[in-house]
């Protein structure tokens, strides 16, 4: 599945030539890759056709099933094909509906949650359902007005757009494991622009495979998040202190971890029925400090050289590996000085790689959820090793005010997930986290919000950046054992001998002690030590 998260570091190169005797200077980003303006997928229904080759690497045509089942989806006879889908959530209509945005709300700081109204959809690409292979209804990018609550543009717009992408089971029944989504505020201009369209297209292969059928999308105008007949989008920052709650109906086969750019986040699971839960994410955008800085071509660190091939007159880097970003991060800090050069403000998750760890690799569930303000990041679940959750993330020092970023990590995980990782019962757990820098660690303030629904909320601020390492340790008090209780001796009544009682003189009475009785018989009986007389 790919990911709008993945980090992405372009460089375009200047010709020579047009700088005359100036020496030749590139563009070095690095930044969240797919965030682009206007790059998001678009609804559709595809078939993958393999020319009669069992290896699934061999080359095939690519068609829109429009009607599934016939024309070019008839399936091909004969040839091994695959067939593919991508759903972008439309908003829900009725209680049914599923793979759909349920409702959005913000609110500003400690005011009360306003439900956001549901303004119109982007004409793009939709698909209609297909029941006979579990394929729901596929929308387009959702537009949102809030009545209180402004960004920093002084509007009150906000595009959402959640995508899920999958194929079909051995069953023949669509399924979809990931997740993708983020909540965009932007100024809307009105007017006519471009409108993304899913385009087919031919690509030579070679001269014994000649051209091959592809599919492509045509995106929104430029410099916009979307556009269409009646207006465009342009991007701009969430405000100071907002929050955002996004409830989306999810596939039950949406597993595994999540991840993103959500602060404090607050995470609920809900089955609906056995084929849908309701997600609930509820936390404020995080700011992130991106870099894009031009230096000589003749002083593209080598680290650069050696991460990223040289394509097409320029560098790029596509892919989630971790190790390679943070490489290519160091390689920049000595042009940057340590600094950033631009802060976004993002709220946005997806589905990541899963651990090999079996507490955190089931793949009947969701498991936990992740999130950062790290420009580059670990995308995947943490890995547990000698005890300790770890996750590897990086970011320049400063931002571009020369203002120290500080750091933001917050862990959501399943308690029984935790529990096993260390073989712990269900009495309740506690968690320390710490920043390790070069070997030295730093201890940090942690905030564990307990185990509420199942979860174990933990969260780490206002470490510093450069390639730290982040550590959770989860630990299970023993219990304090209690005292043992010495028994109380029974209280034997003694008669006095050799003593004549008159008639009448003696007179018996009951003594308590908790459920115990006793009953003493005397002229003047008292209760033993411990027990009361009985009223």
């Amino acid at each position: 599945m790919s990911r709008f998260w993945l980090l992405s570091v372009i460089l375009s190169l200047i010709p020579a030539s047009a700088l005359a005797n100036a020496p030749a200077f590139t563009d070095v980003r690095i930044f969240e890759g797919q965030l682009r303006d206007g790059g998001w997928k678009q609804s559709h229904l595809r078939i993958h056709v393999y020319d009669g080759s069992p290896d699934e690497a061999s080359p095939f045509d690519a068609y829109l099933c429009t009607n599934l089942g016939s024309g070019d989806c008839g399936y091909a006879a004969g040839k091994k094909f695959n067939l593919f889908g991508t759903v972008v959530y439309p908003v829900c209509v009725t209680s049914e509906d599923s793979s759909c945005i349920e409702k959005f709300e913000l609110r500003k700081d400690s005011s009360t949650w306003e439900e956001v109204e549901y303004v119109r959809s982007v004409i793009a690409p939709t698909r209609s359902a297909e029941p006979r292979i579990g394929f729901p209804e596929a929308g387009s990018v959702s537009l949102w007005r809030s009545k209180r609550v402004s960004h920093q543009s002084g509007g009150s717009d906000y595009a959402i757009y959640v995508v899920s992408e999958g194929t079909l089971d051995q069953a023949g029944l669509w399924t979809s494991r990931g997740i993708q989504a983020q909540i965009v505020p932007f100024i809307e201009s009105r007017g006519s622009f471009r409108e993304s369209t899913l385009v087919p297209s031919e690509i030579f292969i070679s001269e014994s495979e000649g051209y091959r059928k592809r599919i492509g999308t045509r995106l929104f105008e430029g410099g916009s998040v979307w556009s269409d007949r009646f207006g465009k989008g342009v991007r701009a920052e969430w405000s100071q202190g907002v929050s955002a709650r996004l409830t989306l109906r999810v596939p039950t086969s949406a597993t595994g971890w999540l991840g993103g750019r959500v602060s404090d986040v607050d995470f609920e699971l809900m089955p609906i029925d056995e084929d849908t839960n309701r997600l609930r994410i509820t936390g404020s955008p995080i700011s992130v400090s991106e870099v894009n800085v031009r230096i000589p071509i003749t002083d593209v660190p080598e680290a650069f050289k050696r991460e990223f091939p040289q394509i097409s007159g320029g560098y790029w880097l596509a892919g989630s590996l971790y190790g390679g970003s943070a490489r290519s991060l160091e390689a920049l800090r000595e042009y940057t000085k340590d600094q950033a050069t631009r802060t976004r403000s993002l709220w946005s998750f997806e589905t990541v790689a899963t651990s090999s760890n079996s507490c955190l690799a089931d793949e009947n569930r969701i498991l936990g959820f992740i999130s950062t303000n790290a420009l580059v990041y670990q995308n995947s679940a943490p890995t547990f090793a000698d005890g300790r959750l770890k996750y590897a993330v990086a970011s320049m020092h400063r931002n571009e005010n020369g203002e120290v970023i500080r750091g933001s990590y917050d862990l959501v995980i399943r308690s029984d997930a935790a529990r096993c990782l260390y073989g712990f019962s269900s009495a309740p757990i506690e968690a320390v986290v710490s920043v390790t820098y070069d070997k030295k660690e730093e201890i940090v303030a942690t905030t564990v919000t307990g185990e509420r629904d199942g979860w174990l909320f933990i969260s780490a601020k206002n470490f510093t950046y450069s390639s730290p390492s982040i550590e959770v340790a989860i630990s299970q008090p023993k219990p304090t054992p209690m005292a043992s209780a010495t028994p109380t001796p029974t209280p034997t009544v003694v008669a006095t001998p050799n003593k004549v009682l008159k008639p009448g003189s003696r007179k018996t009475i009951s003594c308590v002690k908790g459920s115990a009785v006793k009953k003493v018989t005397g002229t003047s009986p008292r209760c033993p030590k411990g027990f009361k007389k009985r009223a």
